[in-house]
């Protein structure tokens, strides 16, 4: 009955307070920095890190958020273990072939009817198209060709259309 109670006491934190729910000072682990990738929102008492992104892997603040796992202190273990134990990627799995990360996404694209892959190569080039960096947006597309060479091309080409100015109106034509 503990174990139940310990898994759903943070689920009606979260439901009561939000995700901010450990940054209230009274459930505040001690003497620790919370610094993961949830914030704002409700009952935020950080500083949401000063609008660093809040995705990874993020080029944009190097010293923003980082995993833990090169921190030797995140690798020490306090337990008393038999046999081969540590932390792998998921890359070093036997079952584990390049690729594997696009398949599904890839799969899911070329499920989708002709009108349903318009839509979504429209959706992802409106939110795309305002993107600064370059390196950013290629990187996007290079993700979109590792999972269906169509994607990316599509992406690709909806971009540099969206780049292009809007044709000027001959005289006399009404703008739409």
């Amino acid at each position: 009955m503990l174990q139940g109670r310990l898994f759903s006491y943070s689920d009606t934190h979260r439901h009561r307070l939000g995700t901010n729910y450990l940054q209230l000072p009274i459930n505040q682990p001690y003497r620790t920095i919370v610094a993961h990738h949830q914030r704002d929102g409700p009952m935020n008492f950080s500083e949401g890190f000063n609008g660093a992104p809040n995705y990874d892997p993020q080029s944009q603040d190097p010293n923003g958020p980082q995993d833990q796992v090169n921190d030797i202190r995140a690798r020490m273990s306090k337990v008393n273990l038999e046999g081969k134990t540590g932390r792998y990627s998921p890359k070093h799995a036997k079952s584990f072939k390049p690729g594997d990360d696009f398949e599904q996404p890839g799969n899911l694209y070329r499920l989708m009817k002709g009108p349903e892959q318009d839509d979504l190569i429209k959706n992802i080039v409106e939110h795309m198209k305002n993107v600064k960096d370059q390196k950013i947006v290629q990187r996007q597309i290079g993700l979109f060709n590792s999972a269906d060479p169509e994607w990316g091309r599509r992406v690709q080409e909806g971009l540099d259309a969206a780049k292009q100015p809007p044709p000027v109106p001959a005289h006399g034509e009404k703008k739409e």
